[in-house]
């Protein structure tokens, strides 16, 4: 095996730990979305409902101020899940992931065919990583060692 394809297939490798990692760090904040999103939906269809159920205000003060209460969790839950934007860090996640995911074909169809492997192709994918990393969201320390553990399991 020449230095080249030992490079190849390391870079393959550190490409496949990548893709995982960015693929489970967008099912992790669809997870999170959906934490948020769907309690902050229940919470303000609840407090639409016993407000316009009791607007003739015959409601009890508890009622009135456990409303109250549902509403201001409602509106937290809804602001922390605007701030937090997990849904918008899922989506980089899965095209970056998707990024990735075509930088290791290339690798995969060179590895196939050795000699295509030569200083040229390594730079040109070279490049391409390091766009690719420059441009990569940040995701969890977890969620990445998790990935490499993965890989580092599957090579032994």
């Amino acid at each position: 095996m020449t230095e080249a394809e030992k490079l190849a297939r390391e870079w393959h490798n550190r490409v496949l730990v990548a893709l995982t990692a960015h693929y489970d760090s967008a099912r992790h904040y669809n997870r999170l979305n959906y934490w948020l999103g769907i309690p902050a939906l229940v919470l303000t269809t609840i407090v639409g409902t016993t407000v316009f159920a009791n607007i003739d205000n015959t409601a009890s003060k508890s009622a009135k101020i456990f409303t109250g209460l549902l509403g201001i969790a409602a509106a937290i839950l809804s602001a922390l899940q605007t701030f937090l934007k997990h849904s918008e860090k899922a989506e980089q996640c899965k095209a970056m992931a998707a990024r990735y995911s075509s930088i290791g074909k290339e690798l995969e169809v060179a590895l196939t065919d050795t000699a295509a492997i030569d200083k040229t192709f390594l730079e040109q994918i070279r490049v391409k990583l390091d766009q690719a990393d420059k441009e990569a969201p940040s995701i969890p320390g977890w969620i990445r060692d998790a990935a490499r553990n993965k890989y580092r399991k599957k090579q032994s």
